[in-house]
């Protein structure tokens, strides 16, 4: 993840306060789960290179496969952005 990204700053942010969420055991709540996949998808969007973008998705989805429908939503989303904005 992009430690600069508004995206990371909330995740970061977030996990800071949580009572419930831990990230080193990958412990969140609702919302601290939609800001990691947040903070996620705009890293992997970023990414200058097809191959980069392949390699980290199949990384999450190796360690986190009940996440990618969401994060791959969240990817074609950021990814749009950047291309057409």
């Amino acid at each position: 993840m992009s430690a600069g990204s508004g995206e990371y700053i909330a995740y970061h942010a977030h996990l800071m306060t949580c009572r419930s969420c831990y990230a080193p055991t990958s412990r969140y709540c609702d919302v601290g789960r939609d800001l990691r996949l947040q903070a996620e998808a705009a890293f992997i969007a970023s990414l200058k290179t097809l191959p980069e973008r392949r390699y980290w998705r199949a990384l999450e989805e190796k360690n986190h496969p009940e996440n990618m429908v969401r994060l791959d939503e969240l990817i074609k989303q950021k990814y749009r952005g950047q291309v057409n904005g």
